[in-house]
């Protein structure tokens, strides 16, 4: 884990995690949740997470869910056993960074044009975005604490960004 702090804000860059992308119906989204021990949520943009397991919403039909156990995959297959569903293992296709502290938001403003103060983007909120020119998905996990994740082709491009924003912030 690589940690770069600057004021209020600091970047670590995460090991990659157990990450799944699940699409389905709603029975199969009832189904998966009861074998990934987690309710899927419902409600756009947002996320459920208990212990080291979440769940995001994606899109209407679509989660990414997050879980390091070994043998998740072969438990989701096997809950979602005989219905329509997608399920595939994307572990490796992200950089993950945390950015921490009370100037968090700040720093990804940087670089992506959303309100992030705790009323327009509260804890647990999530979303794809775009930071600078590279898609992304944002996660809001705590009050000071958000999680970018961006394809592995484009990490070191936002790893530079986040180093530029963070170069940027006055001293306290």
């Amino acid at each position: 884990m690589v940690e770069i702090s600057r004021g209020r804000a600091a970047v670590q860059m995460q090991a990659a995690s157990g990450r799944f992308v699940f699409r389905g119906g709603r029975d199969a989204a009832l189904a998966c949740g009861r074998g990934f021990g987690l309710a899927l949520p419902a409600p756009p943009l947002w996320s459920s997470d208990i212990g080291d397991r979440a769940a995001l919403w994606l899109g209407p039909d679509e989660w990414l869910l997050i879980a390091n156990e070994a043998g998740t995959l072969r438990v989701l297959r096997d809950a979602l056993a005989g219905m329509a569903h997608a399920l595939v293992d994307v572990s490796s296709r992200d950089c993950l960074f945390d950015i921490c502290g009370p100037d968090a938001a700040l720093l990804l403003n940087a670089a992506i044009p959303l309100d992030l103060s705790e009323q327009g983007f509260p804890i647990g909120a999530c979303t794809r975005t775009v930071f600078a020119k590279a898609g992304a998905t944002l996660w809001r996990r705590e009050r000071e604490i958000f999680q970018l994740s961006v394809a592995r082709s484009h990490g070191d491009y936002a790893q530079r960004l986040l180093d530029e924003a963070l170069r940027s912030m006055p001293e306290p």
